[in-house]
């Protein structure tokens, strides 16, 4: 009875665990058959006004409740799938704004649904049309489908590649089809969009390649401006918002990017085709071009204001007695009232500037320049233009005056005075067979040695010669009393204060350097009779040489017959100890001279300096004067001095290819001195 029950027992065990497998099994075969289904597509709903905000949701049967088994495709492009809920019969995936029409399927398990066809509310661009052109805030037309429905109205947006820039457009008109926009203000390259909703259209290239242009710059009036000061562009395409016009003065590099950028401060906002800009300190001249957006207009080039053009006269120029130096007063109207901005330069070496007598006029030291070169002047950092120079006159020798303390006869020493001696200056013998030896005493002077060998009535010409520059030739017979016989007309030594005139002075020998035949001596010999003039400690005149400006004013003094006794206190710092100070200080007194802190008594006196003293002494007034009659004082500041002295007769001048020529600046020598004095007595 026991071994039954135990039986019994076991038997229903087994039946029930048998029961509990054969449900287990059809629980989850029941299971598979249900996930093995086709996923049916019943609703698409989208949420939100933009589709960014990413929700789609799809209502569907045979779902998985995993979100990585259920595989989203629109097209080609697969769906992100964010939720499963509600058995699952919905699901929910993100979309873009991108997102384009096309066919919707969902993949469960190896089984894929039906397609189910998607119409996103997505414009549709079909053409573009400018019945008015591609003019910067030109209205245009885009036709499409789809502008108008969804729950805000259409936007229309231009990006720019060229500066990567997105322009939103104005909209004047819009339906379901068409849409009236504005172009932008400037050009551009880049693709146009259309959103609605959210949703963004296709795009459509479109390029507004309209340039700004430069037509003209304007340098109001002048040839150039100064840096820093106003130019005016004008063109046409320009932009209306200041900083976006770049203009770009390129100053010469092959590489734009070295060239200065400014911006302008004005624009016509009216017509866009003036601006205003303040030219970068440091851009001279170049090319000049404006960029809007990366656009570059026409290139042109521009030329700012150059250096001071500079006149001067070549006969102007004088070798200084000390120096040995070319001295050259230069003339400008474009001179800087700072002397220290001025700067002369001789083939491209700096001169030394010896002082600024008026803002017009500069005297420069030009050292030992070439025969030939080119001269210009820098003014605040700006070059003037070149101009060229010839001193070959300046170099050569030439001889005025030859005279010997007894005679020329063998063994004498000879004092040769002239211009442009030099230290290597030699003898040219020419034809000759004698010999001569020199000895350089100054620019303007030297001592020639006749040879022994010489005899009595034997010619013996003399020329000099610096280089590869001929002097003038003179010749004299060797023992005879009278001295030169021959001389041959020199043309290169600049003419004195006009011709020797008709004055019929008894020439008595005073001076051994001051002959007969020479053109100052009636002149000489008149102010030595008046006693003006006593020569020098070597009983010698020296015509050539200069006279300083003490020296000359006591003579015009001494000519009106005055001798000074002043005692009053001077303004001059300089003539506190010298021979002079009572001609000085006579003069400034009686206003024949202007009070200044020093009068340079030692230094030579040029041309202009002593017409005016001389006028003043002699109370000669240059009121009502007009005449300009020589060239190169029209803008000196002594025009009417020199003027007046020339309707007086004290002055003729040179006259060189028709025009008359004064060398206000060139300093005067003692020979004329002389003249001009004794022609006012």
């Amino acid at each position: 009875m026991a071994l039954k029950n135990k039986i019994f027992v076991f038997g229903l065990l087994a039946a029930v665990l048998l029961s509990i497998g054969l449900a287990l099994h059809v629980s989850v075969q029941s299971s598979k058959a249900l996930t093995s289904l086709v996923p049916v597509i019943s609703e698409v709903q989208t949420f939100g006004t933009y589709p960014s905000d990413g929700v789609m949701t799809i209502h569907a049967s045979n779902l998985s409740n995993e979100e990585d088994e259920n595989i989203v495709f629109v097209g080609d492009r697969q769906l992100y799938v964010a939720e499963v809920r509600d058995g699952p019969s919905e699901m929910d995936v993100i979309i873009s704004s991108n997102q384009t029409d096309g066919n919707l399927t969902i993949t469960v398990n190896g089984q894929t649904s039906e397609p189910f066809p998607l119409d996103f509310p997505t414009p549709e661009i079909t053409s573009l049309e400018f019945p008015n052109g591609q003019e910067p805030e030109a209205d245009f037309f885009i036709h499409g489908t789809g502008f108008t429905s969804g729950y805000a109205r259409p936007s229309v947006s231009i990006y720019a590649e060229n500066n990567s820039y997105t322009y939103d457009l104005d909209i004047s008109f819009f339906s379901d089809t068409k849409i009236t926009a504005t172009l932008p203000d400037e050009a551009f390259q880049g693709y146009l969009t259309v959103e609605k909703d959210g949703w963004y259209s296709n795009s459509e290239n479109i390029d507004l390649l309209l340039l700004p242009e430069i037509h003209e710059l304007d340098f109001q009036g002048s040839t150039g401006v100064k840096l820093g000061e106003e130019l005016i562009i004008r063109g046409a395409n320009f932009n209306k918002t200041l900083s976006k016009n770049i203009i770009t003065f390129d100053d010469g590099d092959t590489n734009p990017d070295e060239g200065i950028e400014t911006t302008p401060y004005f624009v016509d906002e009216d017509e866009l085709d003036e601006l205003k800009v303040l030219v970068p300190i440091n851009a001279k001249s170049g090319i000049l071009f404006i960029t809007i957006n990366e656009f570059e207009s026409n290139r042109v080039e521009y030329s700012l204001k150059d250096g001071p053009t500079i006149q001067f006269n070549e006969r102007n120029a004088y070798i200084d007695s000390d120096s040995g130096h070319v001295f050259l007063s230069i003339y400008s109207n474009e001179f800087s009232s700072s002397q220290d901005q001025n700067v002369i330069y001789v083939n491209g070496a700096a001169a030394t500037t010896l002082g600024q007598f008026s803002v017009n006029t500069l005297r420069v030291d030009l050292g030992l320049p070439d025969a030939t070169g080119k001269i210009y002047a820098e003014t605040d950092g700006y070059k003037g233009p070149e101009v060229e120079y010839n001193f070959t006159w300046l170099l050569v020798p030439n001889i005025s005056i030859m005279t010997t303390s007894a005679g020329f006869l063998p063994g004498r020493t000879i004092t040769l005075t002239g211009i442009n001696f030099k230290e290597d200056t030699i003898l040219d013998k020419g034809d000759g067979e004698y010999e001569l030896d020199l000895e350089y005493i100054s620019h303007n002077q030297m001592f020639a040695q006749i040879s022994l060998g010489a005899t009595d009535g034997q010619i013996i010409q003399i020329r000099l010669r610096n280089g590869s520059y001929l002097g003038n030739l003179l010749s004299f017979i060797v023992g005879d009393l009278s001295k030169v016989i021959e001389a041959e007309p020199e043309e290169t030594i600049p003419p004195s204060f006009g011709s020797t005139g008709t004055e019929e002075t008894p020439f008595e020998p005073v001076f051994p350097d001051v002959l007969e035949n020479d053109w100052f001596a009636s002149y000489v010999i008149t102010l030595y009779n008046e006693g003006i003039v006593q020569g020098k400690s070597d009983l010698l005149f020296h015509p050539a040489d200069n006279v300083t400006r003490a020296e000359f004013l006591k003579m015009a003094i001494k000519s009106k017959g005055i001798t000074p006794n002043v005692s009053t206190q001077s303004g001059f710092l300089d003539i506190e100890n010298h021979w002079a100070k009572p001609y000085i200080l006579y003069a400034e007194t009686a206003r024949y001279i202007d009070s200044s802190n020093y009068f340079r008594p030692d230094d030579p006196i040029s041309r202009a300096e002593a017409i005016k003293i001389l006028l003043k002494v002699y109370s000669i007034s240059t009121d009502g004067v007009t005449n300009e009659y020589f060239i190169d004082t029209l803008t000196h500041w002594a025009v009417f001095y020199a003027a007046k002295a020339y309707e007086d007769g004290i002055v003729e001048g040179e006259t060189v290819e028709g025009n008359r020529y004064f060398y206000p600046d060139r300093q005067m020598n003692r020979a004329e001195a002389a003249k001009i004095i004794s022609l006012m007595l």
